[in-house]
């Protein structure tokens, strides 16, 4: 799950993911193994999969956790009337 329960990513931002369960992790980032580290910082959108090893070596696969992306938003600045003194 991600740290702030979150599936959307914002604009040059970041998120983390912290898996539980385990002693070892194997996350996988649309289908290719990315990292060990638990938590994970993202900051691409796509799926997610984690897979945990526990103590005595047995395996848990995560489902996926699919992650959006916000767009950026339009900022834009209308004219000012002209003001008289």
């Amino acid at each position: 799950q991600s740290g702030s329960g979150q599936r959307r990513l914002c604009p040059n931002g970041t998120l983390t993911l912290t898996a539980s369960g385990g002693t070892r992790y194997a996350w996988q980032f649309n289908g290719r193994e990315v990292s060990t580290t638990n938590p994970l910082s993202i900051s691409a959108a796509g799926s997610y999969v984690v897979t945990a090893t526990d103590l005595f070596g047995c395996e848990g696969v995560s489902a996926p956790f699919v992650v959006t992306q916000l767009p950026t938003p339009d900022v834009r600045f209308d004219s000012l009337p002209g003001v008289c003194g």
